[in-house]
C-alpha cells in the first residue's frame, strides 16, 4: 500500500477552504460566459439554412465552425480547470468511479466528440449540401444538448456541493 504524500492531494491541500473557494468563484464566473456563448451557439446552429440559399449557407457554415472552434477552446479550458480544481474535492466526497463527476466527464467527451465531427464534415465539400449541412450542423446541436445538460448539473448539484463543502472545511477549522 502507498503512502499519500502532500504533492500528491489536491491542490497541495495546505488549506482547502480558501483554495476551494478561489476555483468555485473562478468557475462560476467562467460558468456563466460558457452559457451564454453556448446558447447563442445553439441558436445560430438552429438558424443554419433556412434561407436555402448556397452562398448564405457556406457562410452561415463558416461562422458557425468559428463560433463552435472558439466556444471549444474556452471550454476545453474550463473543463481542465475544473478537473484539476474542483472535481478532485467534490470526489474525496462521492467518489470518482461511479459519481457525478464520472458521468459529467464522459458527457464532456461526447460533446467534444460530436463538435470534432462537425469540424470534420466542414472540410468536406459535400457539406454544403443543404441535406449535409443539416446532419452536419446535427452535431454541434447534440453537443450544445449535452453541454447544457452538463452545466445545469455543475449549477444544481456540483456548485451546491461544493459550496457545502466550503461550509463543512470553515466548521471544522473553526
Amino acid at each position: 500500500m502507498s503512502t499519500l504524500t502532500l504533492e500528491q492531494l489536491p491542490f497541495h491541500a495546505m488549506d482547502p477552504g480558501s483554495q476551494l473557494s478561489d476555483a468555485l468563484y473562478y468557475l462560476k464566473q467562467q460558468h456563466e460566459f460558457l452559457e451564454t456563448d453556448l446558447l447563442e451557439l445553439q441558436m445560430l446552429a438552429r438558424s443554419i439554412g433556412t434561407t436555402g440559399d448556397r452562398a448564405a449557407l457556406k457562410m452561415e457554415l463558416h461562422e458557425l465552425k468559428v463560433r463552435a472552434e472558439r466556444f471549444l477552446k474556452f471550454f476545453q479550458q474550463y473543463q481542465q480547470d475544473e478537473q484539476e480544481t474542483l472535481f478532485p474535492i467534490v470526489d474525496l466526497y462521492t467518489g470518482d468511479k461511479m459519481g457525478p463527476t464520472a458521468v459529467m466527464k464522459q458527457e464532456y467527451k461526447m460533446a467534444v466528440h460530436n463538435l470534432r465531427l462537425f469540424f470534420q464534415a466542414c472540410k468536406e465539400e459535400q457539406s454544403m449540401e443543404s441535406l449535409c449541412a443539416k446532419r452536419s450542423v446535427s452535431h454541434v446541436l447534440q453537443s450544445c444538448f449535452i453541454l447544457l445538460e452538463h452545466m445545469r448539473k455543475e449549477k444544481e448539484w456540483v456548485f451546491p456541493l461544493a459550496e457545502q463543502m466550503l461550509t463543512d472545511i470553515e466548521q471544522f477549522y473553526s
